[in-house]
């Protein structure tokens, strides 16, 4: 069983959010607008984990992790999401490609982001 959010965002069964705070708002909005450039329904797999470290954006429930199965360029899905969570601010973080980010995209939010860079 799938959830669905205005049928164009699909969040799998398991993912637990903890909390939907307004810049888990604009995450979707912009995974909604990314998924009509490719022409996809984008499927949150994942985020606030139980068993996720405390003190990280996942715990925090500032965080998705995003199924990149099915995607036909993940890395252009996940530079689509860059530039427009970019346009928001530069406290949103989207990782993909790397050890850890093989099999999904990460979208994170923390005030921390924005002192990095």
């Amino acid at each position: 069983m799938k959830k669905r959010l205005n049928a164009l965002l699909i969040i799998a069964e398991n993912t637990r959010f903890k909390v939907i705070p307004y810049e888990m708002v604009v995450m979707f909005d912009a995974l909604l607008a990314c998924g009509k450039v490719h022409g996809v329904q984008p499927v949150i797999t994942g985020a606030a984990y139980e068993n996720y470290p405390k003190g990280k954006v996942h715990d925090q429930g500032y965080a998705l992790d995003v199924r990149v199965r099915g995607l036909k360029d993940p890395v252009g899905f996940a530079s689509g999401l860059r530039h427009a969570l970019g346009a928001v601010g530069s406290h949103y973080k989207v990782l993909y490609g790397d050890p850890e980010h093989r099999n999904h995209i990460h979208i994170g939010f923390s005030w921390y982001y924005a002192r990095k860079i």
